[in-house]
């Protein structure tokens, strides 16, 4: 789920800056403190050396692969996405739209394998894939959310992470695909606003506790800083790291953490 953000009154500004890049292996007070400054400044950071295996990420990458090189038509008998299953090019409920098409499903492992069957030709391998990523990444978010727990001395480090372990939790996972934009005739690569002006996920805030985002080696994605930049803020482009996962901090934590 997505919260589309109001439309911009005034020109949008791009800035690099240097966003945290944290290594979870190290001193787990120095963690701690990084996790905390990291949120408090942009509520976005990367973490590396976060214990997901390259095969479980490999595994999960190939899966999602496969799947949107299907025929659309293919892809669609595992939609529509009500909210779970495939989706094209609509995003959420507010009727936003974006050049993307997507896989999203429930967190649930019985769930992963019943579905698995509209979506892949081998759905034990599919479900084995999605379930092996799930496991691992909801076992970083809880520690994530710990560590900020214990930054914010909290008297139950487990009071946010118990919240995804609980088995009736809303977690979701969803697979993002951005095709490629091909330029046509017309445009024929002269004029530059053409592709700048292409939005694959418009501006949008993450309602829920925690976003734990894994990308490929294609940039695009950009966060929005309030940096030097007073009210108005500034896109940050985040370029694509090979071994990290980014990590987003959704509206319900800013406000539980704010309380």
């Amino acid at each position: 789920m997505v919260v589309a953000s109001p439309s911009p009154t005034h020109p949008e500004k791009v800035q690099f800056i240097e966003l945290p890049i944290i290594d979870l292996s190290a001193e787990r007070s120095k963690v701690i403190n990084l996790v905390i400054k990291a949120c408090e400044e942009y509520g976005f950071f990367e973490v590396i050396n976060h214990g997901v295996s390259h095969d479980i990420i490999t595994r999960m990458e190939e899966q999602g692969l496969g799947f949107f090189a299907k025929p659309l038509g293919d892809k669609q008998k595992a939609g529509p996405a009500t909210p779970f299953g495939y989706g094209c090019k609509n995003i959420g409920f507010n009727g936003d739209v974006g050049a993307v098409e997507y896989l999203m499903l429930g967190t649930n492992s019985l769930s992963i394998v019943e579905r698995s069957y509209a979506i892949s030709n081998d759905p034990k391998m599919f479900s084995s894939a999605v379930n092996g990523y799930v496991e691992a990444v909801t076992g970083l978010a809880c520690e994530i959310l710990e560590l900020m727990a214990e930054g914010l001395r909290v008297q139950d480090s487990s009071v946010f992470s118990k919240m995804i372990k609980d088995v009736d939790n809303d977690s979701i996972f969803r697979l993002n695909h951005y095709p490629p934009i091909l330029c046509n005739d017309n445009n024929n690569n002269k004029d530059p606003s053409f592709l700048a002006n292409k939005v694959g996920f418009g501006e949008h805030t993450d309602p829920q506790i925690l976003t734990i985002l894994k990308s490929n080696d294609v940039g695009g994605l950009q966060v929005k800083s309030q940096v030097d930049d007073g009210d108005h803020g500034v896109w940050v482009p985040v370029p694509p790291h090979p071994t990290a996962f980014c990590v987003n901090v959704g509206d319900i934590l800013q406000m539980l953490s704010s309380a």
